[in-house]
């Protein structure tokens, strides 16, 4: 794939997630986050003490409209990342706009989960963020308590971290090799259930119905039917969880 195929690759991601964010607004639940939050018309008078950097799908959109983001995905994946966490962060989860965020998020997910082009890893940097990540008990919590939560969940799984993220296949993607195949049954086998878990979760949703073999009350999957894009994702996925596990299992050296 040269230059130009892979900018006109990421031209076409931003693209989808402009139609879908889009789309997302025009939900009832939606309406919370088409435009800049206004902390005065809106009667938010802690709002700016606590989010630090304000954002939402409608700028989100402008920006991509106006190719502000040129061809950086992550960047506006990012975006919507600090949208729905800042909406966590400042909303409590019983909170009805931390509850319709909530639902978004889980249809932003499964949207963008149906694109082939989208690193998986940036999709789930999405998921990364819930309600209780800022809130205990009815209790906001401080950023360094978040931060620090933030780092053990990042260091000790069970999902690579967004700094981890898988990046955008550099050349058409070609079906794995037999030692591949062979290396990633090895690695299913010594992953840990939480590790299995979400890659299984991958394979449901990136396979989208191919390879799959319904056999009585069970479901199975035939890795070299799947497209080669999603058997690369599983693939590089499970290798990258593999990393992290083997990490969790190394112990740190104090200095």
């Amino acid at each position: 794939m040269n230059k130009h195929q892979k900018v006109s690759v990421k031209n076409g991601i931003l693209s989808r997630l402009r139609e879908i964010l889009s789309d997302l607004i025009k939900f009832p639940e939606g309406c919370h986050f088409a435009q800049p939050i206004d902390p005065d018309r809106q009667n938010l008078p802690t709002y700016r003490k606590i989010i630090e950097s304000p954002m939402d799908f409608g700028t989100i959109m402008r920006n991509i409209e106006a190719n502000t983001y040129k061809d950086d995905i992550d960047q506006a994946f990012y975006d919507v990342f600090l949208t729905i966490d800042n909406c966590f962060h400042f909303n409590p989860p019983e909170n009805l706009v931390s509850q319709h965020c909530r639902k978004i998020q889980i249809r932003l997910i499964k949207q963008l989960r149906m694109h082939p082009r989208i690193p998986i890893a940036l999709i789930d940097l999405l998921d990364r963020t819930k309600p209780t990540r800022w809130w205990k008990n009815g209790v906001m919590k401080s950023p360094q308590e978040v931060f620090t939560s933030d780092k053990f969940i990042l260091s000790t799984g069970p999902f690579p971290s967004p700094t981890q993220c898988l990046q955008p296949l550099e050349e058409d993607p070609v079906p794995l090799s037999l030692n591949e195949r062979t290396e990633l049954y090895k690695i299913l086998q010594t992953l840990q259930p939480e590790f299995i878990e979400k890659v299984c979760e991958l394979l449901v949703e990136s396979s989208r119905g191919e390879g799959r073999i319904i056999e009585g009350n069970k479901v199975r999957f035939e890795l070299e039917i799947l497209h080669p894009l999603s058997q690369r994702h599983i693939y590089n996925y499970a290798k990258q969880c593999m990393d992290l596990q083997l990490e969790c299992l190394t112990p740190i050296e104090e200095t």
